[in-house]
């Protein structure tokens, strides 16, 4: 499907008879979406959503688990790794976050995928061994965690910023 600029681009309900369809576009002006426009990213979001919501939103997940990779070949010190993990895993579905509810066993996948590479351990080969729960990394510093977000808490509060 070609876009035209001119013509805006609207979506449309399974329930919606076609007779009505046509004389909607005619009177209103736009292009009919078709059914791939899930697929579609607006503002790096998905355009629309459906009811598979991990499958949707598996670009975070995807997108985590490239930077950690790109990083662990490399020899970082635990504050290096630190900085990282807070500063850009970490960042990565924050806007997404605060449009969305993103399912929790998502969230639970990002931060298994963020332990593992804080304590240095390859999950693929199944070595290394995680000292601490990702719970006790969450707390405070002052009650000895390391402070990292717990996503899915995260995203409650940000879409509470909403309401």
């Amino acid at each position: 499907m070609k876009l035209c600029p001119d013509k805006p681009l609207i979506s449309k309900s399974r329930n919606l008879q076609q007779k009505h369809l046509r004389g909607g576009h005619a009177i209103i002006n736009v292009l009919q979406a078709s059914e791939s426009i899930g697929t579609r990213k607006y503002l790096g979001m998905p355009s629309m959503i459906g009811r598979n919501k991990r499958e949707i939103f598996g670009y975070l997940r995807d997108s985590v688990w490239r930077k950690i990779q790109q990083w662990s070949g490399k020899h970082l010190s635990k504050v290096g790794r630190e900085v990282l993990i807070k500063f850009v895993t970490q960042a990565i579905p924050t806007y997404c976050m605060s449009t969305f509810l993103v399912p929790t066993t998502l969230g639970e996948e990002i931060q298994r995928n963020i332990n593992s590479f804080w304590w240095g351990s390859n999950r693929r080969q199944g070595k290394g061994i995680n000292c601490l729960s990702w719970d006790k990394l969450t707390m405070l510093k002052e009650y000895g965690g390391m402070g990292f977000r717990h996503l899915f808490a995260f995203n409650l509060a940000m879409l509470g910023k909403q309401g």
